[in-house]
């Protein structure tokens, strides 16, 4: 029992380190390289979980989405890129019964952000920092952070890629 107790929580390190990993990146991505909100998610789960596009592909997906959708002020752009990135991950080619799931992991990453900020309108969610840049980018900062962090734990769970995490920081 012992060995199995370390076994499991070896993975739960694991896990919350690759989580934090994930957060830590898209959140240098958004404040220090200065890619918007989506793409910084986009870019950070892509390069995570490996799933293979290029930092310029990333970009050009995640880019229209950024700004509430294209600046209207809609769906918040850090979950537009965090529904990206669980679409590209989850659904494979050949496997439609697997885009039920990823509908669903989309409702589970809006609950989240409508629990936590309640909305997943970019207008709404940035109201009470309109005007002031410098608590829009540290607020929107956060946001990009729980997008990537909610994306992130809802593939590993998904996938039960966590089994398999020792093994990618060896």
């Amino acid at each position: 029992m012992k060995g199995l107790l370390n076994k499991k929580s070896g993975r739960m390190v694991a896990y919350e380190a690759f989580v934090s990993r994930v957060k830590e990146h898209a959140y240098h991505l958004f404040r220090k390289q200065g890619f918007l909100c989506g793409e910084a998610v986009l870019i950070s789960m892509n390069e995570a979980f490996q799933i293979g596009l290029s930092q310029e592909q990333a970009l050009a997906m995640a880019a229209p989405f950024c700004e509430g959708l294209g600046q209207s002020g809609c769906l918040c752009g850090a979950v537009s890129g965090a529904m990206i990135a669980c679409g590209l991950l989850l659904i494979k080619p050949n496997k439609r019964r697997r885009r039920k799931m990823a509908r669903k992991i989309a409702q589970c990453l809006q609950m989240e952000f409508k629990n936590g900020h309640g909305s997943v309108c970019c207008r709404v969610l940035t109201k009470k920092v309109k005007g002031d840049k410098k608590a829009h980018l540290e607020h929107c900062a956060g946001l990009t952070v729980l997008a990537a962090e909610t994306a992130a734990r809802l593939v590993l769970e998904e996938q039960r890629i966590f089994r398999i995490l020792p093994r990618l920081f060896q």
